[in-house]
């Protein structure tokens, strides 16, 4: 599922914020948001920005230019703020008249190429030029947050068997091997991808990782490994690597069009000597009468191995692949840890 970084949402709940005369807080899907005093009522529709946004520079917005225009996840007096949550009136001042006359606001509505918003992303030194886009014919990584979808998903969860893996906190890397006779001789050979990119041969992380591992050789053909590539100059290095070195996440079969079940996933890799991303179980059960949004949240707290650094949060899927209806797409998503987020800043 493609993220939406502006959508429009319902306010579900207002609440006074216990510390702040001006403040209220503001219930929109699973976030809680710190909004102004009586500006909304439960009911109420809003532009809701979610936490990575990053927003055009436009008067509308000039009270986020010494954030330089990120959304980010913040405390006001106390209180968590993730996301921000804008009066409708904000989208005529943006585009003007020429879209939003004819337009009929409704709830879960895609704003973000109108609006020009853009995610922010961590530019990660690649020592070498791109040598095009993401072949076509692999999902790109991208895990929706729990709190955009919890509502819906937990309905689609309940009762499975799920695996909980740690989130490593770094880049994502895409590898793959096509036949030298495939029918489609663009798309033949090995290649090495950042999450939007393919990526040339060169002194960079991602071509580092697959020569240590020598997957140039040892992946099958057809088959893609996704993993996060993790170490020193790489989004702080809260693992403190010493050298730059591959986890793995997914493993997806491209003839056949499927990512591998965990039990295929977990033979694959360590067939090839890999390593995986730490799982913390891959025996919870989620049942809605004892979990809840904060107990996926209080799950996703912890240290990275060995450190006393904040991991960057969980990623929960089932242990037998299934299709998600509210994600229109494979059913997996992740949970940030609130701890990680705020040091982030």
């Amino acid at each position: 599922m493609e993220r939406k970084l502006v959508t429009i949402q319902k306010i579900k709940e207002v609440k006074t914020h216990p510390n702040a005369d001006s403040l209220d807080l503001a219930t929109v899907l699973g976030w809680q948001v710190v909004v102004k005093r009586g500006e909304f009522k439960p009911g109420d529709l809003c532009v809701f920005f979610e936490v990575d946004s990053v927003l055009p520079e436009h008067p509308v917005f000039e009270f986020m230019r010494n954030k330089y225009f990120r959304v980010r996840t913040v405390r006001f007096r106390k209180e968590l703020s993730q996301g921000l949550a804008m009066p409708l009136n904000i989208v005529n001042e943006i585009v003007g008249d020429r879209i939003v006359g004819a337009m009929a606001y409704m709830e879960g509505m895609d704003l973000t190429k109108l609006l020009g918003v853009k995610k922010h992303e961590v530019p990660i030194p690649l020592g070498s030029d791109a040598k095009g886009p993401f072949p076509h014919f692999i999902p790109k990584t991208d895990e929706i947050r729990v709190q955009t979808i919890a509502s819906d998903i937990f309905n689609e969860i309940e009762g499975k068997q799920l695996y909980v893996s740690v989130k490593m906190d770094g880049t994502s890397g895409t590898f793959y091997s096509t036949a030298v006779d495939s029918s489609t001789p663009d798309e033949s050979g090995f290649g090495v991808c950042s999450r939007n990119l393919e990526i040339k041969d060169g002194d960079n992380p991602y071509w580092r990782v697959a020569r240590k591992y020598n997957l140039e050789k040892v992946l099958p053909l057809g088959f893609a490994i996704q993993g996060e590539v993790c170490g020193p100059g790489i989004q702080k290095n809260p693992m403190k690597l010493t050298e730059y070195d591959l986890f793995v996440f997914n493993v997806y079969d491209y003839v056949n069009r499927k990512y591998l079940g965990y039990d295929e996933f977990v033979a694959f890799v360590n067939k090839l000597g890999l390593k995986r991303v730490p799982c913390i179980t891959d025996q919870f059960v989620f049942d809605r009468n004892r979990h809840s949004l904060n107990y996926l949240l209080e799950m996703a707290k912890g240290k990275y191995d060995g450190t006393t650094n904040d991991r960057e949060g969980i990623v929960i899927r089932p242990v037998v692949e299934a299709y998600s209806d509210v994600l229109k797409g494979r059913l997996s998503f992740k949970v940030l840890n609130n701890d990680y987020l705020e040091k982030e800043q």
